[in-house]
């Protein structure tokens, strides 16, 4: 399944402090971006949990900003402790405190599991030294 990601104040069905995801329907894809560009105010962008994040450009094409599937080291921003249980799966290495952790393990499984499992994780990766919020 694909997410719109918008602005958390657009609402969706996974909300962080960063982003807002909706599911995509894919019956009417041009219909819905114009509708969500016309009610947020901004064109959104295109994420596929465990594979990548694209953003749409001008001409309504996504384009690439960055793959999941590479990486493997990300800081997560945790809102609840008990989601640190949900964790500890695919994990190798991770050091949490202040609501912080620093993870190093399947990414790619983590971003899926994050949206099956509707957890409120905020995921933030360094990509050609860049902080990038997913």
């Amino acid at each position: 399944m694909f997410y719109w990601v918008l602005p958390s104040r657009c609402g969706g069905s996974l909300v962080n402090n960063y982003f807002s995801f909706r599911p995509v329907n894919n019956a009417d894809v041009l219909v819905e971006l114009l509708a969500i560009f016309s009610e947020c105010g901004v064109m959104p962008m295109l994420h596929v949990p465990g594979i990548a994040r694209y953003v749409i450009d001008r001409e309504l094409r996504p384009r690439l900003i960055v793959r999941i599937d590479d990486l493997s080291e990300a800081t997560l921003m945790i809102g609840d402790l008990r989601v640190i249980k949900q964790l500890i799966g695919f994990t190798t290495r991770l050091r949490c405190r202040h609501g912080t952790c620093q993870f190093r393990g399947d990414l790619a499984l983590l971003d899926i599991t994050r949206f099956s499992m509707r957890l409120p994780i905020v995921i933030k990766v360094r990509i050609n030294g860049k902080s990038l919020v997913l």
